[in-house]
């Protein structure tokens, strides 16, 4: 559980930085939380344990580290989108 709730550490994080208004706030964790761990994770998980047996666990941590540093790099663009948008706006 811990490696499918990293990402969303960093999803949650950004939220005032990407000028989400608060009232959208509940919708978009909504969103995250429905998409990304309940619907996509466990049957592309499970698919994979069941391919490659116990080798799947290494699919599972290397997608996991993939999704961290794509959220990361997100993170990043939108910090700096958010800094110039507010010295300019």
């Amino acid at each position: 559980a811990l490696m499918d709730n990293m990402p969303l550490s960093l999803c949650y994080s950004i939220f005032a930085e990407a000028l989400i208004p608060r009232r959208y706030t509940g919708t978009v964790l909504g969103l995250i939380t429905i998409i990304l761990p309940d619907l996509f994770l466990p049957p592309m998980y499970g698919h994979w344990l069941d391919t490659y047996g116990s080798g799947g666990y290494r699919y599972i941590f290397s997608f996991t580290i993939l999704i961290c540093v794509i959220c990361s790099f997100a993170a990043t663009i939108i910090i700096r989108r958010a800094k110039k948008y507010r010295q300019t706006g």
